[in-house]
Protein backbone atom coordinates (compact mmCIF):
# COMPACT_ATOMS: atom_id res chain seq x y z
CA UNK A 1 0.00 0.00 0.00
CA UNK A 2 1.31 3.65 -1.45
CA UNK A 3 0.30 6.50 0.50
CA UNK A 4 0.44 10.20 0.77
CA UNK A 5 -0.98 12.24 3.95
CA UNK A 6 -1.48 15.54 5.22
CA UNK A 7 -2.35 16.84 8.29
CA UNK A 8 -4.19 19.97 8.84
CA UNK A 9 -4.79 20.75 12.76
CA UNK A 10 -3.89 18.82 15.48
CA UNK A 11 -5.68 20.13 18.91
CA UNK A 12 -3.82 18.86 22.43
CA UNK A 13 -6.09 18.06 25.55
CA UNK A 14 -3.53 17.22 28.47
CA UNK A 15 -5.45 15.22 31.02
CA UNK A 16 -3.17 13.14 33.46
CA UNK A 17 -0.44 11.99 31.34
CA UNK A 18 -2.81 11.61 28.31
CA UNK A 19 -2.86 13.77 25.28
CA UNK A 20 -5.68 14.26 22.95
CA UNK A 21 -4.75 14.53 19.57
CA UNK A 22 -6.92 14.93 16.07
CA UNK A 23 -5.32 14.70 13.00
CA UNK A 24 -7.00 14.74 9.04
CA UNK A 25 -4.58 12.47 6.52
CA UNK A 26 -5.43 11.00 3.19
CA UNK A 27 -4.21 7.63 1.96
CA UNK A 28 -4.04 6.29 -1.59
CA UNK A 29 -4.93 2.59 -1.41
CA UNK A 30 -5.07 -0.41 -3.62
CA UNK A 31 -7.26 -2.44 -1.79
CA UNK A 32 -11.35 -2.04 -1.61
CA UNK A 33 -11.26 -3.89 2.15
CA UNK A 34 -12.61 -0.48 4.34
CA UNK A 35 -10.51 -2.34 7.81
CA UNK A 36 -7.52 -2.36 5.89
CA UNK A 37 -7.84 1.13 4.59
CA UNK A 38 -8.42 2.35 8.09
CA UNK A 39 -5.67 0.49 9.71
CA UNK A 40 -3.21 2.61 6.77
CA UNK A 41 -4.90 5.84 7.67
CA UNK A 42 -4.65 5.38 11.97
CA UNK A 43 -0.98 4.33 10.81
CA UNK A 44 -0.68 7.71 9.50
CA UNK A 45 -2.18 9.46 12.12
CA UNK A 46 0.02 7.85 14.67
CA UNK A 47 2.99 8.59 12.51
CA UNK A 48 1.93 12.37 12.77
CA UNK A 49 1.65 12.07 16.81
CA UNK A 50 5.13 10.89 16.71
CA UNK A 51 6.24 13.77 14.48
CA UNK A 52 4.49 16.23 16.88
CA UNK A 53 5.28 15.13 19.95
CA UNK A 54 9.02 14.78 18.95
CA UNK A 55 9.26 17.91 17.51
CA UNK A 56 7.88 19.62 21.22
CA UNK A 57 10.86 18.11 22.88
CA UNK A 58 13.14 19.39 20.30
CA UNK A 59 14.00 16.18 18.57
CA UNK A 60 14.49 16.60 14.73
CA UNK A 61 11.94 13.93 13.54
CA UNK A 62 13.42 13.36 10.54
CA UNK A 63 16.51 12.31 12.81
CA UNK A 64 14.68 10.14 14.19
CA UNK A 65 12.84 8.22 11.49
CA UNK A 66 16.65 7.99 9.92
CA UNK A 67 17.21 5.69 13.05
CA UNK A 68 14.14 3.72 12.83
CA UNK A 69 14.61 3.23 9.07
CA UNK A 70 18.44 1.88 9.94
CA UNK A 71 17.54 -0.59 12.72
CA UNK A 72 14.64 -1.72 10.75
CA UNK A 73 17.43 -2.62 7.43
CA UNK A 74 19.21 -3.77 9.90
CA UNK A 75 16.23 -6.46 11.09
CA UNK A 76 15.71 -7.41 8.17
CA UNK A 77 19.54 -8.25 7.08
CA UNK A 78 19.18 -10.48 10.02
CA UNK A 79 16.35 -12.08 9.18
CA UNK A 80 17.70 -12.40 5.86
CA UNK A 81 20.75 -13.67 7.27
CA UNK A 82 18.88 -16.18 9.62
CA UNK A 83 16.79 -17.78 6.58
CA UNK A 84 19.68 -18.22 4.13
CA UNK A 85 21.54 -20.15 6.90
CA UNK A 86 18.26 -22.08 7.11
CA UNK A 87 17.92 -23.16 3.86
CA UNK A 88 21.96 -23.05 2.61
CA UNK A 89 23.94 -23.61 5.74
CA UNK A 90 26.36 -21.66 7.89
CA UNK A 91 28.77 -21.52 5.17
CA UNK A 92 25.96 -19.86 2.41
CA UNK A 93 27.93 -16.86 2.38
CA UNK A 94 30.98 -18.74 0.75
CA UNK A 95 29.09 -21.21 -1.57
CA UNK A 96 25.77 -18.68 -3.01
CA UNK A 97 25.90 -16.13 -5.83
CA UNK A 98 24.52 -12.94 -5.39
CA UNK A 99 21.71 -13.79 -7.61
CA UNK A 100 20.91 -17.11 -5.81
CA UNK A 101 20.56 -15.00 -2.76
CA UNK A 102 18.24 -12.45 -4.77
CA UNK A 103 15.89 -15.25 -5.50
CA UNK A 104 15.83 -16.97 -2.71
CA UNK A 105 15.24 -13.70 -0.26
CA UNK A 106 11.78 -12.99 -2.95
CA UNK A 107 10.47 -16.17 -2.72
CA UNK A 108 10.23 -15.87 0.96
CA UNK A 109 7.29 -12.69 -0.18
CA UNK A 110 7.90 -10.60 2.80
CA UNK A 111 5.59 -7.16 2.45
CA UNK A 112 8.08 -4.90 4.06
CA UNK A 113 5.68 -2.12 4.12
CA UNK A 114 3.60 -4.29 6.59
CA UNK A 115 6.39 -5.36 8.17
CA UNK A 116 7.34 -1.54 9.15
CA UNK A 117 4.29 -0.79 10.32
CA UNK A 118 4.41 -3.46 13.06
CA UNK A 119 8.20 -2.83 13.47
CA UNK A 120 8.10 0.77 14.27
CA UNK A 121 5.60 0.94 16.94
CA UNK A 122 4.19 3.68 16.47
CA UNK A 123 0.94 1.99 17.76
CA UNK A 124 1.94 1.07 20.91
CA UNK A 125 1.50 4.63 22.84
CA UNK A 126 -2.24 5.02 21.48
CA UNK A 127 -4.40 4.36 24.12
CA UNK A 128 -7.68 4.76 21.67
CA UNK A 129 -8.71 6.45 18.63
CA UNK A 130 -11.83 7.57 17.18
CA UNK A 131 -13.09 8.00 12.90
CA UNK A 132 -14.62 11.40 13.48
CA UNK A 133 -14.70 11.60 9.72
CA UNK A 134 -14.20 8.39 7.32
CA UNK A 135 -14.58 8.94 3.19
CA UNK A 136 -13.59 8.37 -0.14
CA UNK A 137 -12.72 11.74 -1.75
CA UNK A 138 -15.15 12.63 -4.19
CA UNK A 139 -13.17 13.34 -7.16
CA UNK A 140 -11.14 10.06 -6.76
CA UNK A 141 -11.51 6.07 -7.03
CA UNK A 142 -8.72 5.14 -4.54
CA UNK A 143 -8.04 8.09 -2.31
CA UNK A 144 -9.39 7.46 1.06
CA UNK A 145 -9.29 10.37 3.61
CA UNK A 146 -10.12 10.47 7.57
CA UNK A 147 -10.08 12.67 10.60
CA UNK A 148 -8.56 10.68 13.41
CA UNK A 149 -9.11 11.52 17.36
CA UNK A 150 -5.94 10.10 19.28
CA UNK A 151 -5.64 9.21 22.66
CA UNK A 152 -1.69 9.12 23.45
CA UNK A 153 -0.16 8.17 26.14
CA UNK A 154 2.41 10.40 26.57
CA UNK A 155 5.17 8.32 29.16
CA UNK A 156 4.67 5.65 26.49
CA UNK A 157 5.25 7.85 23.49
CA UNK A 158 8.48 9.41 25.26
CA UNK A 159 9.83 5.69 25.77
CA UNK A 160 9.05 4.62 22.20
CA UNK A 161 11.00 8.02 21.34
CA UNK A 162 13.91 6.94 23.49
CA UNK A 163 13.44 3.44 22.41
CA UNK A 164 14.08 4.63 18.49
CA UNK A 165 17.11 6.94 19.55
CA UNK A 166 18.86 4.42 21.76
CA UNK A 167 21.76 2.35 19.68
CA UNK A 168 21.58 -0.28 21.83
CA UNK A 169 18.93 -2.53 21.49
CA UNK A 170 18.05 -3.90 24.54
CA UNK A 171 15.37 -5.99 26.59
CA UNK A 172 12.82 -7.52 24.74
CA UNK A 173 10.84 -6.45 21.38
CA UNK A 174 7.69 -8.92 20.70
CA UNK A 175 6.42 -10.87 23.41
CA UNK A 176 3.57 -14.06 22.40
CA UNK A 177 1.85 -15.42 25.99
CA UNK A 178 0.91 -18.96 26.40
CA UNK A 179 -1.44 -19.99 29.36
CA UNK A 180 -2.56 -23.17 30.26
CA UNK A 181 -4.58 -24.50 33.27
CA UNK A 182 -4.27 -28.83 33.85
CA UNK A 183 -7.49 -28.92 35.88
CA UNK A 184 -7.56 -31.79 39.21
CA UNK A 185 -10.69 -32.92 40.57
CA UNK A 186 -12.84 -30.75 38.56
CA UNK A 187 -14.01 -30.31 34.57
CA UNK A 188 -14.80 -27.29 33.02
CA UNK A 189 -18.47 -27.69 32.44
CA UNK A 190 -19.13 -27.77 36.02
CA UNK A 191 -17.93 -24.34 36.08
CA UNK A 192 -20.54 -23.76 32.93
CA UNK A 193 -17.63 -23.20 30.31
CA UNK A 194 -16.46 -25.21 28.01
CA UNK A 195 -12.43 -25.10 28.33
CA UNK A 196 -9.98 -23.69 30.14
CA UNK A 197 -9.79 -20.91 27.22
CA UNK A 198 -12.46 -19.41 28.25
CA UNK A 199 -12.14 -18.80 31.47
CA UNK A 200 -8.02 -17.48 30.57
CA UNK A 201 -9.52 -15.63 28.03
CA UNK A 202 -10.25 -12.19 30.15
CA UNK A 203 -7.29 -13.06 32.26
CA UNK A 204 -4.85 -13.11 29.43
CA UNK A 205 -6.66 -9.66 28.04
CA UNK A 206 -5.72 -8.15 31.52
CA UNK A 207 -2.29 -9.55 32.14
CA UNK A 208 -1.17 -7.98 28.43
CA UNK A 209 -2.41 -4.41 29.57
CA UNK A 210 -0.51 -5.16 33.01
CA UNK A 211 2.48 -5.95 30.90
CA UNK A 212 2.04 -2.86 28.77
CA UNK A 213 2.21 -0.69 31.29
CA UNK A 214 4.79 -1.61 33.37
CA UNK A 215 7.27 -3.10 30.78
CA UNK A 216 6.96 -0.16 28.38
CA UNK A 217 10.42 0.28 28.14
CA UNK A 218 11.73 -2.98 26.97
CA UNK A 219 8.34 -4.55 25.14
CA UNK A 220 6.90 -3.09 22.07
CA UNK A 221 4.00 -5.21 21.99
CA UNK A 222 2.42 -7.80 23.56
CA UNK A 223 -0.17 -10.44 21.97
CA UNK A 224 -2.29 -13.87 23.00
CA UNK A 225 -0.75 -16.94 21.22
CA UNK A 226 -3.32 -17.72 18.78
CA UNK A 227 -3.87 -20.90 17.04
CA UNK A 228 -1.54 -20.30 14.14
CA UNK A 229 1.10 -19.20 16.96
CA UNK A 230 0.55 -22.54 18.99
CA UNK A 231 1.17 -24.09 15.41
CA UNK A 232 4.44 -22.75 14.73
CA UNK A 233 5.21 -23.09 18.64
CA UNK A 234 4.59 -27.20 17.87
CA UNK A 235 7.13 -27.44 15.42
CA UNK A 236 9.95 -24.94 17.05
CA UNK A 237 9.90 -27.07 20.20
CA UNK A 238 10.67 -30.23 18.61
CA UNK A 239 13.28 -28.28 16.86
CA UNK A 240 17.61 -27.50 17.71
CA UNK A 241 17.93 -23.98 18.39
CA UNK A 242 20.15 -23.82 15.09
CA UNK A 243 17.27 -26.05 12.84
CA UNK A 244 14.57 -24.28 13.96
CA UNK A 245 12.64 -21.95 10.73
CA UNK A 246 11.47 -18.64 12.55
CA UNK A 247 8.90 -17.31 10.18
CA UNK A 248 9.17 -12.96 10.48
CA UNK A 249 6.13 -12.60 12.54
CA UNK A 250 8.00 -14.21 15.46
CA UNK A 251 11.84 -13.12 14.53
CA UNK A 252 13.15 -11.46 17.95
CA UNK A 253 10.21 -12.44 19.63
CA UNK A 254 9.55 -14.21 22.78
CA UNK A 255 7.53 -16.79 24.12
CA UNK A 256 5.95 -16.21 27.96
CA UNK A 257 4.45 -19.54 29.26
CA UNK A 258 2.07 -19.22 32.07
CA UNK A 259 0.88 -22.66 33.50
CA UNK A 260 -1.32 -23.64 36.19
CA UNK A 261 -1.93 -26.51 38.48
CA UNK A 262 -5.53 -26.05 39.60
CA UNK A 263 -7.12 -27.91 42.14
CA UNK A 264 -10.72 -28.02 43.65
CA UNK A 265 -9.91 -29.03 47.44
CA UNK A 266 -13.85 -28.20 48.86
CA UNK A 267 -17.20 -28.58 47.39
CA UNK A 268 -19.40 -28.37 50.16
CA UNK A 269 -23.65 -27.70 49.07
CA UNK A 270 -24.49 -27.44 52.27
CA UNK A 271 -22.44 -24.59 53.22
CA UNK A 272 -22.00 -23.26 49.68
CA UNK A 273 -18.28 -23.35 50.04
CA UNK A 274 -16.08 -24.52 47.35
CA UNK A 275 -11.93 -24.51 47.58
CA UNK A 276 -9.04 -24.09 45.04
CA UNK A 277 -5.22 -24.51 45.61
CA UNK A 278 -3.03 -23.71 42.33
CA UNK A 279 0.47 -23.44 41.76
CA UNK A 280 2.52 -22.92 38.71
CA UNK A 281 5.22 -21.67 36.68
CA UNK A 282 5.89 -18.75 34.31
CA UNK A 283 8.99 -18.56 31.52
CA UNK A 284 10.05 -16.57 29.04
CA UNK A 285 11.62 -18.26 26.40
CA UNK A 286 13.57 -16.10 23.85
CA UNK A 287 12.17 -17.29 20.02
CA UNK A 288 15.28 -16.94 18.09
CA UNK A 289 17.67 -18.56 20.28
CA UNK A 290 15.15 -21.17 22.93
CA UNK A 291 17.28 -19.68 25.65
CA UNK A 292 15.00 -19.72 28.84
CA UNK A 293 15.75 -15.81 30.16
CA UNK A 294 13.71 -16.49 33.19
CA UNK A 295 12.45 -19.36 34.65
CA UNK A 296 10.10 -18.95 38.01
CA UNK A 297 7.96 -20.73 40.02
CA UNK A 298 4.35 -19.82 41.91
CA UNK A 299 4.00 -21.07 45.08
CA UNK A 300 1.35 -22.58 46.32
CA UNK A 301 -1.77 -20.66 46.98
CA UNK A 302 -5.31 -22.05 48.56
CA UNK A 303 -8.27 -20.32 48.89
CA UNK A 304 -11.88 -20.94 50.09
CA UNK A 305 -14.82 -18.86 48.52
CA UNK A 306 -18.49 -19.04 50.09
CA UNK A 307 -21.69 -17.94 49.04
CA UNK A 308 -21.60 -17.37 45.64
CA UNK A 309 -22.93 -17.92 42.21
CA UNK A 310 -21.45 -19.99 39.84
CA UNK A 311 -20.26 -16.80 37.73
CA UNK A 312 -19.38 -15.05 41.00
CA UNK A 313 -17.01 -18.27 42.05
CA UNK A 314 -15.68 -18.02 38.43
CA UNK A 315 -15.16 -14.47 38.64
CA UNK A 316 -13.52 -14.29 42.25
CA UNK A 317 -10.77 -17.11 41.28
CA UNK A 318 -9.92 -15.33 38.19
CA UNK A 319 -9.03 -12.67 39.94
CA UNK A 320 -6.85 -14.70 41.95
CA UNK A 321 -5.02 -16.24 39.26
CA UNK A 322 -4.52 -13.15 37.72
CA UNK A 323 -2.42 -11.77 40.19
CA UNK A 324 -1.05 -15.38 40.80
CA UNK A 325 2.60 -14.64 38.52
CA UNK A 326 3.02 -10.75 39.51
CA UNK A 327 5.81 -11.45 42.14
CA UNK A 328 7.26 -13.48 38.87
CA UNK A 329 6.51 -10.27 36.48
CA UNK A 330 8.33 -7.89 38.76
CA UNK A 331 11.03 -9.68 39.33
CA UNK A 332 11.55 -10.48 35.41
CA UNK A 333 11.06 -6.25 35.21
CA UNK A 334 13.72 -5.87 37.19
CA UNK A 335 16.20 -8.11 35.15
CA UNK A 336 15.29 -6.94 31.93
CA UNK A 337 15.35 -3.30 33.25
CA UNK A 338 18.65 -3.85 34.81
CA UNK A 339 19.76 -5.00 31.13
CA UNK A 340 20.60 -8.40 32.41
CA UNK A 341 19.13 -10.55 29.53
CA UNK A 342 21.68 -11.58 26.51
CA UNK A 343 19.45 -12.61 23.80
CA UNK A 344 21.64 -13.05 20.93
CA UNK A 345 22.80 -16.34 20.24
CA UNK A 346 26.80 -17.00 19.28
CA UNK A 347 27.78 -20.48 18.08
CA UNK A 348 31.56 -20.85 18.01
CA UNK A 349 33.71 -23.86 17.16
CA UNK A 350 37.09 -24.58 18.75
CA UNK A 351 39.41 -26.88 16.76
CA UNK A 352 43.04 -27.86 18.16
CA UNK A 353 42.24 -28.38 21.60
CA UNK A 354 42.12 -32.08 22.54
CA UNK A 355 41.96 -31.56 26.66
CA UNK A 356 38.80 -30.65 28.15
CA UNK A 357 40.42 -29.18 30.88
CA UNK A 358 41.62 -26.61 28.86
CA UNK A 359 38.38 -26.04 27.32
CA UNK A 360 36.70 -25.14 30.45
CA UNK A 361 39.41 -22.67 31.15
CA UNK A 362 39.28 -20.71 27.71
CA UNK A 363 35.38 -20.77 28.49
CA UNK A 364 36.31 -19.11 31.73
CA UNK A 365 38.92 -17.00 29.99
CA UNK A 366 36.10 -15.48 27.13
CA UNK A 367 33.83 -14.70 29.77
CA UNK A 368 36.00 -12.58 31.47
CA UNK A 369 37.33 -10.70 28.10
CA UNK A 370 33.27 -10.77 27.24
CA UNK A 371 31.86 -9.53 30.67
CA UNK A 372 30.45 -6.16 29.39
CA UNK A 373 28.50 -8.07 26.87
CA UNK A 374 26.85 -10.22 29.21
CA UNK A 375 28.65 -12.90 27.87
CA UNK A 376 26.93 -16.25 28.87
CA UNK A 377 28.76 -19.28 27.51
CA UNK A 378 28.18 -23.26 28.01
CA UNK A 379 29.73 -26.64 26.02
CA UNK A 380 27.19 -28.17 24.10
CA UNK A 381 30.15 -31.29 22.65
CA UNK A 382 33.21 -32.21 22.55
CA UNK A 383 35.28 -34.55 20.88
CA UNK A 384 38.73 -34.87 19.91
CA UNK A 385 40.60 -31.55 18.92
CA UNK A 386 36.78 -30.13 18.89
CA UNK A 387 34.84 -28.69 20.77
CA UNK A 388 31.23 -26.85 20.28
CA UNK A 389 30.54 -23.77 22.30
CA UNK A 390 26.84 -22.17 22.69
CA UNK A 391 27.07 -17.96 23.04
CA UNK A 392 24.79 -15.51 24.91
CA UNK A 393 25.63 -11.80 25.00
CA UNK A 394 23.64 -8.45 24.64
CA UNK A 395 24.79 -5.76 22.05
CA UNK A 396 25.67 -6.34 18.61
CA UNK A 397 26.39 -8.96 16.56
CA UNK A 398 30.01 -6.66 15.21
CA UNK A 399 30.90 -6.69 19.41
CA UNK A 400 31.16 -10.64 19.74
CA UNK A 401 32.94 -10.78 16.25
CA UNK A 402 35.25 -8.22 17.63
CA UNK A 403 35.93 -10.13 21.34
CA UNK A 404 36.56 -13.23 19.07
CA UNK A 405 39.00 -11.73 16.48
CA UNK A 406 40.63 -9.67 18.87
CA UNK A 407 42.16 -13.55 20.61
CA UNK A 408 45.45 -13.54 19.17
CA UNK A 409 47.22 -15.90 21.87
CA UNK A 410 46.34 -18.23 25.43
CA UNK A 411 48.85 -20.02 28.02
CA UNK A 412 46.24 -23.35 28.68
CA UNK A 413 48.37 -26.11 29.47
CA UNK A 414 51.03 -25.37 26.84
CA UNK A 415 50.80 -21.72 24.90
CA UNK A 416 48.23 -21.76 22.15
CA UNK A 417 48.50 -18.89 19.26
CA UNK A 418 44.57 -18.48 18.25
CA UNK A 419 43.38 -17.99 14.12
CA UNK A 420 39.51 -17.14 14.23
CA UNK A 421 37.55 -16.91 11.08
CA UNK A 422 33.55 -16.58 10.45
CA UNK A 423 31.72 -18.28 7.90
CA UNK A 424 28.04 -17.24 8.23
CA UNK A 425 26.06 -17.71 11.45
CA UNK A 426 29.40 -19.68 12.97
CA UNK A 427 32.69 -18.65 14.10
CA UNK A 428 35.52 -20.76 14.53
CA UNK A 429 38.66 -20.52 16.59
CA UNK A 430 41.69 -22.52 15.58
CA UNK A 431 44.43 -23.09 18.64
CA UNK A 432 48.36 -23.51 17.28
CA UNK A 433 51.09 -24.73 18.56
CA UNK A 434 54.65 -24.24 17.66
CA UNK A 435 54.46 -27.96 16.69
CA UNK A 436 50.87 -27.56 14.70
CA UNK A 437 52.70 -24.54 12.65
CA UNK A 438 55.17 -26.49 11.13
Amino acid sequence: MTFLFLVLFSLPVVVLGDVNLNFEVKDKVTTSDKEEIKKGLLFLASEQAVLKMASEKSINFDQLRSKLDKKFKDYLSRFHAKKLSEKFGSKYSETLSPEIKKEYLASLKINESDLFKSFAGYLYPIKSHQFKEFKLRSDSSDQWEALIELNVDSNKMDNLIKSILNDERVGLQKVFIMSDIEADSFTWPEMNLTDSKKFLDPINSSWIEWIKDNYSQVVTEVKICDQKCMNFYHEWVSAEASQASIPIDYFEASFLRIDFNLKRTKLDPIFHETGFSWEGRVILQDINTKKIISNFSMPLEKRSFRSLDQRGLNSALASQLYRAPFTAFLQLQKQLESKQVAGKLGRVLLKGLDHLGDVFAFIEHLKVRGSLLGLEVSLESFSKNEAFLTCFYRGEEKSFSDLLSGLKEIKLRQPYQLMGEFTGVQYTINFMTESSKE
